[in-house]
């Protein structure tokens, strides 16, 4: 279902922990303990959309890319996720005069 239709899928990485998360819709689905992976060391890139062979690739459209170097919470992704699809959560202020 999720997979018809627009979705946010969030990934993170915790280095010190080795710990990788997968967040789809702004909810944790699985988290992995992996060891060795070090980024500072030999890291090539990174490949989005498919393997870095170019094979596998999805079947969709990425509209939004980030990469961050801040790991952010499981509160924060969610906030983020309902953000989007629920814009009357966010409100804002009378804009700012630069004068």
């Amino acid at each position: 279902e999720e997979l018809k239709n627009w979705t946010q899928i969030t990934i993170t990485w915790q280095e010190s922990e080795g710990t990788l998360n997968l967040y789809i819709n702004g909810k944790l689905r699985k988290s992995r303990t992996l060891g060795g992976i070090n980024f500072d060391s030999g890291f090539k890139g990174i490949m989005v959309g498919s393997n870095m062979q170019g094979k596998n690739q999805i079947n969709g459209i990425i509209d939004e890319m980030r990469i961050s170097s801040v790991v952010r919470s499981e509160a924060w992704i969610n906030e983020e996720y309902e953000n989007i699809v629920n814009p009357a959560l966010v409100t804002f202020g009378n804009e700012e005069s630069l004068k």
